[in-house]
């Protein structure tokens, strides 16, 4: 097998302070990941639900941490 000597990143980024911020579509790709990790995503949309954004934002990371880089806005989350 022929790989590339410095092969893509998997990681998948997302900038906080564009659009892809927005907590529909956080929302929406902590969905997707939980289905493709095997998990029931319903309880983890809940807790992400459950409060403001900061906890949306901390608990997708808690989640899904290990494959995405959120970058954070300039001034923090707040």
């Amino acid at each position: 097998m022929i790989i590339p000597s410095q092969p893509q990143s998997q990681q998948l980024v997302l900038d906080l302070s564009g659009p892809e911020g927005n907590a529909f579509v956080i929302l929406g790709h902590a969905k997707k990941l939980a289905r493709v990790c095997g998990l029931d995503p319903a309880p983890i949309l809940e807790d992400m639900m459950s409060s403001d954004y900061t906890h949306l934002i901390r608990t997708f990371d808690r989640h899904f941490g290990h494959c995405v880089t959120l970058i954070e806005p300039p001034g923090g989350l707040g």
